[in-house]
């Protein structure tokens, strides 16, 4: 009966020498701690078994809650391991995480469609700008990059570049038609002092062509 009694005070803390030894008849209820022992036993082998599958659960829960956790912070560092843990409890807020990744992981698919479309167009814009550029510079070769472009915000001045093109495009228009009777003018001049100088030369050979024509203007 002391062994019996030994092997189910550990297996049930709470059992003691009074609840199977009467003192008044000094004897042992052996079949009842027989009893007893017997159910212990049987529930001390089946509390591993049972504890088991909810150990394996929580235990798959946390490293689910881990990957979770790791792929959320890649896409927002703002978030932190106390948002979703609870230390006292020990626990995963797994619904909230999941949320909030979800959320996040729309956010990044959709960032890269909004940004596509204004990337192309700074793309286009740029482009413009340097055929602009190109043909503002052959009109007006004193124009620079640096005119129209700011390397600080990546960014081209297209308005003032388009004013600037348009009014040389204008002024190089107009200029032949305003220079082409001063050219013809000058061609005229020019063939009729060679033409006096050749007949002042055969009257007066000392003459020379340097007396009349000054070669600095």
């Amino acid at each position: 009966a002391e062994k019996l009694l030994a092997e189910l005070t550990q297996l049930d803390p709470g059992v003691s020498r009074s609840d199977y030894f009467d003192d008044e008849s000094n004897s042992w209820d052996i079949e009842g701690l027989e009893h007893d022992l017997e159910l212990s036993r049987k529930q001390a082998a089946a509390a591993p078994s049972a504890a088991q599958p909810a150990k394996a659960e929580a235990s798959q829960g946390a490293e689910r809650a881990e990957k979770l956790l790791a792929e959320l912070t890649q896409l927002d560092p703002a978030v932190s391991r106390g948002d979703y843990f609870d230390d006292e409890s020990n626990t995963w807020d797994i619904e909230g995480l999941e949320h909030d990744l979800e959320l996040s992981r729309k956010q990044a698919a959709a960032a890269p469609s909004a940004a596509q479309p204004a990337k192309a167009e700074a793309s286009q814009g740029a482009e413009r700008a340097e055929k602009l550029l190109a043909e503002l510079t052959q009109l007006d070769p004193g124009v620079s990059r640096s005119d129209y472009f700011d390397d600080e915000s990546n960014s081209w001045d297209i308005e003032g570049l388009e004013h600037d093109l348009e009014l040389s495009r204008k002024a190089a228009a107009a200029a032949p038609p305003a220079a082409q009777p001063a050219k013809a003018e000058a061609s005229q001049g020019a063939e009729r002092a060679e033409k006096l100088l050749a007949e002042l030369t055969q009257l007066d050979p000392g003459v020379s062509r340097s007396d009349y024509f000054d070669d600095e203007s």
